[in-house]
């Protein structure tokens, strides 16, 4: 398929955003350099950020593309639309997890090459010279003992593998992230595992897009001791569809300024205008129509639900462990009340006290169809 981004249009329209971008990042060099002259490292460090957020800019980020094919669970592409094109401008705080996450990159970064044997290099900014609208901030890329470069590698801490929506041939939920590769004691691969989180499968994708370089390694340190590497090979079809999903993000919505369909998330923060109305078209109404039916639908799935939790339930009586042989299929177990404050016996007791304490939440839509 012909890239959107191939037409005169989008070219000139980017090229124009680089230069804006480039106007932009001019007097933050000048300051940077000043700041290194001084031996401010407050300030180095604060506008290296603030460039290297303008560069991220210039085009689809590793962790953007993810939003792109809505598989990155913390962003919508409406808001992703939102912060390139300058309509949101905040910046969230680094949380815990983010600083620790950045401070012990380069001791599991030295693991990972003590394991492999590996030589690990960080690199700049990448921009893609077949596809300048994908841009790249990659945490290390790999060499060999000729130095050729070998795989592209990131570093990721997370606090716990959490199980995901999908599940295996047993119906049991698949955890985020698998058991790891395998390795002989001189770092031969033994076993290869690229069971990991899709937004980091589609990340890593980007940056062999970027390279060109056919393998990934994903080295992850799971709740501070538990240390794993993960293999991702490149995926032609995969890749593919990320480029055409960014070519057409990045030249549609960002370059044209239009915006992408909103997510009842990206909805629910929008300003509401009392009173004001607006036509439904022909597919909204048969949105509508089809929300309806599944809603009755759903009803009747949750009386059916509680029809077999009765069934169940009631055979199991008093017993704590539904067993098939040796098998236990299900538990009904006793737990432990929990603990709770009574609001509403405080406020009669301490009507004044209460009052002190009581916050005004924020304002918050509701939908409601109408019979």
């Amino acid at each position: 398929m012909e890239l959107l981004f191939n037409d005169p249009k989008y070219q000139r329209k980017h090229a124009e955003r680089l230069q804006w971008l480039a106007q932009q990042e001019a007097p933050l060099r000048a300051q940077l350099q000043q700041a290194q002259q001084a031996g401010d490292a407050v300030a180095m460090s604060s506008l290296q950020h603030q460039l290297w957020l303008l560069g991220r800019m210039r085009g689809v980020t590793g962790s953007s593309v993810a939003t792109l094919l809505k598989m990155n669970p913390w962003q919508t592409p409406y808001q992703l639309w939102c912060k390139y094109t300058g309509r949101d401008t905040t910046e969230q705080p680094q949380t815990d997890a983010q600083e620790w996450g950045h401070r012990l990159e380069p001791v599991i970064a030295q693991k990972y090459a003590e394991l492999t044997g590996l030589q690990l290099q960080e690199i700049p900014m990448v921009q893609s010279p077949q596809y300048p609208f994908l841009v790249g901030s990659l945490d290390r890329v790999a060499y060999d003992k000729a130095g050729a470069p070998v795989k592209v590698v990131e570093i990721k801490t997370t606090a716990m593998n959490h199980d995901t929506t999908d599940i295996d041939e047993d119906g049991v939920a698949l955890k985020a992230w698998g058991g790891g590769n395998q390795y002989g004691p001189n770092g031969e691969l033994l076993i290869k595992d690229s069971q990991v989180p899709k937004n980091y499968l589609c990340q890593v994708m980007h940056y062999m897009i970027l390279t060109g370089l056919q393998e990934a390694d994903i080295a992850v340190l799971i709740n501070t001791n538990t240390f794993r590497v993960f293999t991702v090979d490149y995926d032609a079809a995969l890749a593919q569809a990320m480029i055409d999903a960014a070519d057409k993000f990045w030249c549609l919505n960002v370059l044209d300024d239009v915006e992408p369909p909103a997510l009842e998330v990206d909805v629910k923060a929008m300003p509401v205008n009392k009173g004001s109305e607006i036509s439904c078209s022909p597919e909204v109404v048969l949105a509508l129509t089809q929300l309806k039916e599944l809603t009755v639908q759903r009803k009747a799935l949750e009386a059916q639900e509680q029809q077999l939790r009765d069934s169940i339930l009631g055979f199991m009586g008093s017993y704590e462990r539904l067993m098939d042989g040796d098998k236990c299929l299900a538990t009904y177990s006793q737990c432990k009340g929990r603990a709770s404050f009574n609001a509403k016996r405080f406020q009669v007791d301490h009507p004044d006290v209460y009052a002190s304490y009581v916050e005004q939440g924020a304002p918050y839509r509701r939908f409601m169809i109408r019979k």
